[in-house]
């Protein structure tokens, strides 16, 4: 009667102890190292397009070492050349001593104040008697028309101009144009040679 009694007993405890095991079998410790799938990436994470590596070299600024600097007193933007140009409104008369102005004189230099500009600086004596206004006209082609480049009005005294109407190094003719009424008289025409001013 003692062992059939022992026997469920003992029965209930091996199964108790199967359940016991079976449920810490399903427990992963926290020392596991997880699995990863074979899609699953392990490199470093993508960096983003909006996110700016402080390592990466800064993009170089343009090179402006072959751009003409300025001295003090000068300037890199030079006033417009003269263009040649028909002056119907000009009636030329006869070559007259009287009437005319003399003693032209100039020459072709770099501009002091314009980087890389030539400039034509004339001067002569006004017509005695004066007239009532006169133009400088410059030309490399014998003052054909339409090929002169004309300075802008100057008073019946003035005797110097400076312009900026120098082609190359080539030889330039040039004369004052006297008015005495409706007529333009000429003078004499002088020569100065053409200079190439650079940029350095």
């Amino acid at each position: 009667m003692k062992r059939t009694v022992a026997l469920p007993v003992l029965l209930i405890a091996v199964l108790a102890l199967v359940a016991i095991a079976v449920w810490t079998s399903g427990v992963t410790s926290t020392g596991e190292t997880p699995s990863v799938s074979p899609s699953t990436s392990v490199g470093p994470p993508s960096k983003s397009p909006l996110v700016t590596d402080s390592t990466e070299s800064p993009s170089r600024p343009p090179d402006v070492s072959a751009a003409p600097e300025a001295t003090p007193g000068q300037s890199i933007t030079p006033p417009p050349i003269p263009t040649p140009e028909p002056r119907p409104d000009i009636t030329l008369g006869p070559y007259d001593v009287d009437k005319a102005a003399t003693s032209l004189a100039g020459e072709a230099t770099c501009s002091e104040e314009f980087i890389g500009v030539a400039e034509a600086d004339l001067h002569w004596r006004p017509a005695t008697p004066v007239g009532e206004e006169q133009l400088v006209e410059i030309s490399i082609f014998a003052f054909e028309p339409g090929k002169s480049v004309f300075s802008d009005s100057l008073g019946p005294t003035e005797d110097r101009v400076v312009l900026n109407a120098v082609s190359g190094q080539a030889i330039h003719e040039w004369r004052v144009l006297t008015r005495h009424g409706n007529t333009w008289t000429p003078s004499d025409p002088a020569e100065f040679e053409g200079v190439t001013c650079t940029f350095q």
